[in-house]
């Protein structure tokens, strides 16, 4: 779970391109092999569609369908520069334990129906209970039944 949260979390920003061209997610929000993948794709490095300071575009033509190529060289790189890994919820691209923290606690849309039960307004126990009561996990007859316990009624 970890690892996935990171992942999601950050990109490549490439100077020398020593950076999986297939794999790792440098131009987009995903990786190249989720967008456009060849069976016959062999591991390629990013740098190894550069040629000096500028990209290959006919490399890149053999490789890639024409609105990828055209957005790859858009993309800028000094190959003078290492590269380096940004924190895509940081301002300044840096990993904190702060901006994780705060990228795993920011609240997800929440429905009406939650909205009306975990408020301030309504006592905890009752939320509680309110819950329970809709996912179907109140220790009543059937349930008890259902989840091997016996029955009251038949002792």
């Amino acid at each position: 779970i970890y690892i996935h949260f990171a992942y999601i979390y950050t990109w490549w920003c490439f100077g020398e391109g020593l950076v999986d061209f297939w794999v790792d997610r440098w131009l987009q929000d995903d990786p190249l092999c989720q967008l456009y993948c060849r069976q016959d794709s062999p591991q390629f490095l990013v740098a190894e569609f550069f040629i000096g300071d500028k990209w290959n575009e006919a490399k890149l033509r053999l490789w890639l369908l024409q609105p990828i190529v055209l957005q790859v060289l858009q993309v800028q790189f000094d190959p003078s520069k290492k590269d380096s890994m940004v924190w895509s919820p940081s301002a300044n691209g840096l990993f904190s334990v702060s901006t994780a923290w705060e990228t795993v606690r920011k609240r997800k849309n929440i429905s009406l129906v939650s909205g009306l039960i975990w408020n301030t307004i309504v006592p905890i126990k009752l939320s509680f209970f309110v819950w329970r009561l809709l996912h179907n996990l109140l220790p009543l007859e059937e349930n008890l039944q259902q989840k091997r316990f016996k029955s009251v009624e038949g002792r």
